[in-house]
């Protein structure tokens, strides 16, 4: 795939992520602004019932102190008086009463009576608001009685405003009370919290209808009072309207940091996932033979830069030693080429920056970040200048740093380590416990969790004597092929024949014959499933000379 494709699959990718994120936030703004709206007509209903619980206590109260008032000597004389003299007096004294009891409550707003028998009215309004509805509310009280509509609770129209009205009698005598709804505190306290919407109504109606379109609507029934009910209904709120400035806040953060994300995907694409790219074609020219191409780095990352210029400069090596008579030297250099080429095959760095990619879309920064640093680690080390010694602690804390990379991106590896202390400062080869780990990674045949255990000693050498230090490297994938064993057995250290597989264990195997001959050893070996490496060589803390 030449780079114009790959290009386009970016673009195309990114495009679907970038519809679908914003698809995603779409549904999210609708959601909120239903959810606004349910938690609106929740919140009206809530405070619906408990007017209505309000109310039924106030009601129930008036009607109670009326019924009681029945049974009162004064209420009893006044009913069956026929005297005007004398009918004044008990009028007077039962209203006394009455209102003692019942203009505590902000909501009873008169009581009346009525004694049919001198056709006489005694009403007692809450101050003067009534006084000029005295034949009106004489002619209802008239009317009601008249009708029979007695001991329980009905609703009139007054002044436009809806009232409860109780009616109690007893032979000429009735008494009628009279309730404003709308002057019950929870309701006035409610009305008050609600915010200001555009043709808002919040009041008592009888025989509540179906709201109009765009409007919506929570009511519920008066208990105490048949045919009633308390009913909110508001137009609804257009998209700007359903949420709040925090929440307008809020998903602008939220588009900003979406542009932000594509922002930063793009610069990082650029800045690492192109130079890798072309590093990568780069390898497949020199594979091919051309060894007088160079690369040119294309970024200003320090360790893809390093990556470049090591390349560079093993290319450089390579066209000296052509012109070199010491062959020995040529096959070191070409083995080591050739070994570091198998190092950075192109998949291993797509899994690590895809890996960063779906890391950075869940906005796991921090695994990103930790991401990237082992990597950077695992590249700084992989193509340092692998002809120098280092400690073999180095070498191990390379490996630990490669288990790390591929437990975050896939999380199956166990490394284990049971080490002489005595043994981390000697001369060691890099690269080469590294490969072996990487092998038992790559050839694994038992999927699951994947142990490693790395193993190190001094002995004595049973027949020069000298001090060895033996590295053992044990994983439980399934051990080597019989016929990979019975090749590896067979091989000629001496000569290093260049072949697709086995790259890396002929190169290690190589090198340490050119700096120890036969002094230093690798065997391999299967032992109940488990893969075994051992390596062997001269316990050295001198640095070694470079070849």
């Amino acid at each position: 795939m030449n780079k114009y494709k790959i290009q386009h699959a970016f673009f195309r990718l990114v495009g679907v992520i970038d519809v679908s994120l914003l698809f995603m936030l779409f549904l999210f703004i609708s959601y909120t602004a239903t959810q606004n709206t349910e938690r609106q007509l929740t919140f009206i209903q809530d405070e619906e019932k408990k007017i209505d619980l309000s109310l039924s206590t106030i009601l129930d109260t008036a009607k109670d102190t009326a019924q009681a008032t029945l049974q009162s000597m004064n209420y009893l004389v006044f009913c069956n008086c026929s005297e005007q003299g004398k009918l004044n007096r008990y009028a007077n004294k039962v209203t006394a009463s009455l209102r003692n009891e019942l203009f505590q409550y902000a909501e009873v707003e008169g009581i009346f009576l009525y004694n049919s028998a001198c056709d006489a009215f005694y009403p007692c309004y809450r101050g003067m608001n009534f006084s000029r509805l005295r034949d009106e509310l004489r002619q209802l009280h008239k009317t009601t009685l008249d009708g029979e509509q007695t001991n329980r609770w009905l609703i009139t129209l007054l002044e436009d405003k809806p009232h409860a009205f109780y009616l109690t009698h007893r032979r000429y005598g009735s008494m009628l009370l009279m309730v404003d709804l709308q002057k019950n505190s929870k309701y006035l306290e409610t009305r008050e919290r609600l915010e200001p919407v555009e043709e808002t109504t919040f009041e008592f109606v009888q025989h509540p209808a179906e709201p109009p379109r765009h409007f919506v609507s929570a009511h519920i029934p008066i208990r105490s009072v048949d045919d009633l009910s308390l009913v909110y209904t508001a137009r609804a709120k257009s998209p700007l309207q359903a949420f709040s400035k925090t929440q307008w806040i809020l998903f602008s953060i939220i588009f900003l940091l979406l542009g932000l994300v594509q922002i930063a995907f793009f610069y990082f694409q650029r800045l690492t996932y192109r130079p890798l790219r072309e590093i990568s074609n780069s390898l497949d020219k020199i594979a091919s033979g051309d060894f007088d191409y160079r690369i040119q780095a294309p970024t200003d990352i320090y360790e893809i830069v390093q990556l470049s210029d090591t390349i560079n400069h093993m290319l450089d090596q390579i066209e000296r030693y052509k012109t070199d008579s010491f062959n020995l030297r040529m096959d070191a250099v070409q083995a080591k080429l050739q070994y570091l080429q198998l190092q950075i095959r192109p998949h291993f760095y797509k899994n690590c920056f895809k890996n960063v990619y779906s890391l950075m879309e869940i906005q796991e920064y921090e695994k990103a970040k930790q991401t990237i640093l082992a990597f950077s680690d695992y590249v700084g080390y992989s193509f340092r200048d692998v002809k120098n010694f280092i400690p073999l602690q180095e070498e191990l804390s390379a490996v630990q740093n490669y288990v790390n990379l591929c437990n975050i991106m896939r999380r199956d590896v166990e490394l284990n380590f049971s080490l002489d202390t005595a043994c981390l400062p000697c001369n060691f080869l890099p690269m080469s416990v590294l490969t072996f780990v990487e092998n038992s990674l790559k050839h694994r045949k038992v999927w699951g969790i994947l142990h490693i255990d790395i193993r190190s000693d001094i002995f004595l050498h049973p027949d020069t004597g000298k001090k060895m230090v033996r590295v053992t490297i044990e994983d439980d994938g399934g051990g080597f092929p019989e016929e990979t064993l019975t090749s590896l057995r067979q091989a000629d250290v001496t000569q290093l024949v260049y072949q697709p597989h086995q790259i890396g264990i002929t190169n290690v195997r190589y090198r340490l014959w050119l700096i120890y001959g036969k002094s230093a050893t690798v065997t391999f070996a299967n032992r109940d499933c488990r893969a075994i490496v051992q390596i062997t060589l001269p316990y050295e803390l001198q640095p070694k000379n470079d070849f």
